[in-house]
C-alpha cells in the first residue's frame, strides 16, 4: 500500500520561482542591465566620416520578470535584455533592425552619462547616446 503523502502547498520549486496553488513569485535580476552597443551606420552625407555609433542602454530588470529558462534563467534573462537593448538602440538612433551591431555588457552606466538626458526611454529600456 502505498503511503498517503502530504498535501503540500508548493507545487514546483526551480529558478528562483515558486508555483503554488494560491500564487506564483518569481525572483528578477536584481540590477538593470546595461550595454555599451556599437551600429555600424551608413554617413549621413559624403562629409559626415562616422561610420560607428555608439550608445549605452539600460534595461531594468521589472521588463524581464516573466522571463522562462529554467535553470538557464539568467542566461535567458541576458539573452532577452540584449534583443531589447538592440532593439532600443536602433529604434533610438533611426536605424534599421538588421543594422550590424556589437553589444558589450557593461557593469554600469558611465557617471557621465548617467547625468545626461536619455534620447529613448520605451519598455523598460533607456538609451543615451555618446
Amino acid at each position: 500500500m502505498i503511503g498517503h503523502l502530504p498535501r503540500a502547498t508548493t507545487l514546483i520549486r526551480a529558478s528562483g520561482c515558486t508555483l503554488s496553488r494560491v500564487e506564483q513569485t518569481c525572483s528578477v535580476a536584481a540590477a538593470p542591465f546595461v550595454f555599451q552597443i556599437y551600429v555600424q551606420a551608413t554617413p549621413r552625407s559624403e562629409s559626415d566620416k562616422t561610420k560607428e555609433r555608439s550608445v549605452f542602454v539600460e534595461v531594468s530588470p521589472e521588463t524581464l520578470a516573466l522571463t522562462q529558462g529554467g535553470q538557464n534563467k539568467d542566461r535567458a534573462e541576458l539573452e532577452l535584455a540584449q534583443r531589447i537593448a538592440k532593439k532600443a538602440a536602433l529604434e533610438a538612433l533611426g536605424l534599421e533592425s538588421d543594422s550590424d551591431c556589437s553589444i558589450a555588457q557593461v557593469g554600469e552606466l558611465p557617471s557621465e552619462i548617467r547625468e545626461g538626458l536619455a534620447i529613448l526611454q520605451k519598455n523598460g529600456a533607456r538609451v543615451w547616446a555618446t
